[in-house]
């Protein structure tokens, strides 16, 4: 059997869980809506760990293999009400949860280990990743994190042509007449010229002029890569996430190149990342410029305007 962690409504889990049922795989989806009991740890067997899930019973060893792509496991909390002093409720809560914790961070290693993608992912560090990136002789763009103006001025002068983008993955929200999502801006000196002196902490970062940008799925040891001709549209120059539905963008199949692939191997290894949504600008000198990696990136969006049909080789991923 196999564990797929991910939102309900997640259409790129159900593409690869198609493939599941074609092969007549077993297999279990849990989101946060689902309350996971942790019945039993053997901290001396690596897969000495019982769960409830939906009133069923499983050890680690009844899962071949373990998808996260979204949401999160909900390990089942207890709320203390015992006392009339609040504040030694709260105490006793807090150690409670403290507790709860430290038993879900044990699960989550050894899921790890037989698992493509992990909750841990998610804190990824995209400075981290940037500093590391120097490692690799993996070229990356001029940044800075600051709070202040006179530090964005003096960034500025140096670089005439600046960006400003989340070190996390932003906000998403979604109703029925908004839907916001975090895209890259242009820091423009009439932008600067109303800064306050001193600011929340952001990312900044030279703008790279490019010919086109890359996008490229990692999964195991394989790339699966797509040009994106952001350039052409005002649109999407900046950011092609600020997509347009209208024109969109020509997303041809690419090869990176062999040099390149090493390079980011050894990056994902080293962030130890099976796989993830790799971002890069290819210069007008043919230069390769790392942007970020999202652990829990998109791959539809490579997959199928490039018939990479990567929602067949995750569904083997998981089998074999």
């Amino acid at each position: 059997m196999i564990l797929i962690i991910t939102d309900q409504n997640d259409s790129s889990s159900t593409k690869v869980i198609d493939w599941l049922l074609f092969y007549d795989v077993k297999f279990l989806r849990i989101s946060e809506a689902d309350v996971v009991t942790i019945d039993f740890v053997d901290p001396d067997n690596d897969e000495g760990v019982d769960l409830e899930i939906r009133g069923e019973k499983y050890n680690l060893k009844n899962f071949k293999s373990i998808w996260y792509r979204r949401s999160y496991l909900n390990i089942e909390s207890v709320l203390y009400k015992g006392m009339t002093n609040h504040t030694l409720n709260d105490a006793i809560n807090y150690q409670l949860e403290s507790e709860k914790n430290v038993l879900k961070e044990y699960v989550l290693k050894a899921f790890k280990k037989k698992s493509l993608n992990s909750e841990f992912d998610n804190s990824l560090n995209k400075l981290e990743v940037l500093n590391l990136c120097k490692k690799f002789d993996i070229k990356t763009p001029a940044s800075i994190v600051t709070t202040r103006k006179d530090k964005l001025i003096e960034f500025k002068n140096k670089y005439p042509n600046i960006v400003t983008k989340n070190f996390t993955p932003g906000v998403f929200f979604k109703s029925k007449k908004v839907y916001i999502s975090p895209i890259t801006n242009v820091v423009t000196d009439q932008m600067i010229e109303f800064v306050s002196d001193k600011f929340y902490p952001m990312l900044f970062q030279e703008m790279i002029a490019k010919s086109f940008e890359v996008r490229t799925f990692f999964l195991n040891t394989d790339f699966y890569s797509s040009a994106i001709f952001s350039q052409n549209d005002e649109k999407t120059k900046v950011d092609f996430r600020n997509y347009n539905i209208e024109n969109p963008n020509r997303t041809p199949p690419f090869k990176l190149p062999k040099e390149m692939e090493i390079k980011l191997g050894n990056l994902m290894k080293a962030i130890q990342l099976n796989s993830g949504s790799i971002d890069l600008i290819v210069t007008p000198q043919g230069e390769f410029i790392f942007l970020e990696v999202n652990p829990i990136g998109l791959f539809s969006q490579v997959s199928r305007p490039c018939n990479y049909n990567i929602e067949k080789k995750i569904a083997n991923y998981l089998t074999v």
